[in-house]
């Protein structure tokens, strides 16, 4: 028993220091924090570049995890992100699934998990399936932001497109007759007093489907002014002839305001201001007979696309 007693004082302090390090390391208060896991395809590795992930389940989920209030610094954020590491012999099955653990979470071991939200998630499943290519039918998108009064047509520069995704979706997407959706089409300012048409062309944006579109899709929009509407304005009415003519006679017309129907496009229509967009006149001839009425037609003087009913005037000269 002797070597008990030998140098007896730093075997008593090593016992003292390895009994407070117990009681430090079991003794020291431990806290709960819950940790949100997002699930997203980034977090799949491992799988070969001809497979793409399908689902993945779940794809959000809490963990409550019990850690010591001195590693609290550990955590860097509130948010965990798995590593899904796909194993070879699991591309037949297409899927695998993964046990919610620290490792699988990169958790310190010190860690524990108590309890997952919702109640019942005990693992992750991840399906994936080959990346096939197929040809689908597209449809044509809806257009926005067209004025009133304003026609609107779209052509398509393919009716069918070049597509790139899971085998399972592409087989789905054919049996449903799916086609490629797009995002709608924004017009910008467009002029309500379109007199013309306009074209517009811009590429498509195809809606997030997990089916990748490999070609190209431009739209052809077509505006022109709706046809078919028409307005009653009163105008005063001008006289135009020769100088001579003009100065050798005065002239009394049956109506100095003239009710004409104008009719053309109805975005025209709609912001036509009459006493300055429009006017009204009689052409009279040279040969000008005192005291004898003529029945002369009237003119319009208006923006292109714009029309009116016939109407007519009695113009009635005198001598100066």
């Amino acid at each position: 028993m002797s070597f008990l007693r030998e140098h007896w004082e730093l075997k008593l302090v090593a016992l003292v220091i390895a009994i407070a390090l117990w009681i430090y390391t079991n003794g020291q208060v431990r806290i709960v924090r819950p940790l949100l896991v997002r699930v997203t395809p980034a977090a799949v590795q491992s799988l070969p570049e001809d497979y793409r992930v399908a689902t993945v389940e779940p794809a959000q989920f809490t963990v409550f995890v019990n850690l010591p209030e001195g590693m609290l610094h550990v955590l860097r954020s509130d948010l965990a992100v798995p590593r899904l590491v796909i194993a070879a012999d699991s591309l037949g099955k297409g899927r695998q699934s993964f046990p919610i653990t620290n490792r699988l979470l990169g958790l310190d071991e010190d860690f524990r998990i108590e309890r997952v939200d919702p109640d019942g998630v005990k693992e992750i499943t991840v399906a994936f399936d080959r990346v096939d290519q197929d040809e689908v039918p597209v449809e044509i998108p809806q257009l926005l932001g067209v004025p009133e009064g304003i026609e609107a047509a779209i052509a398509l520069s393919r009716t069918r497109v070049k597509v790139r995704g899971a085998h399972t979706l592409l087989q789905s997407a054919r049996e449903h007759g799916q086609r490629i959706l797009f995002k709608p089409i924004a017009l910008g300012d467009i002029d309500k007093a379109l007199a013309t048409m306009r074209e517009e062309r811009l590429e498509l944006t195809p809606l997030e489907t997990g089916i990748e579109v490999m070609e190209p899709v431009v739209a052809t929009v077509t505006l022109r002014p709706a046809e078919g509407g028409k307005q009653v304005v009163s105008l005063p009415v001008q006289i135009m002839a020769p100088r001579d003519v003009l100065g050798r006679f005065q002239f009394e017309i049956s109506q100095a305001q003239v009710a004409l129907t104008i009719r053309g496009p109805l975005n025209v229509l709609r912001t036509l201001h009459p006493e300055t967009d429009l006017g009204a006149y009689v052409t009279l001839r040279a040969s000008v007979e005192p005291g004898v009425a003529q029945e002369l037609p009237v003119t319009l003087v208006a923006h292109d696309g714009l029309t009116a009913d016939p109407a007519t005037v009695r113009v009635t000269a005198t001598l100066r």
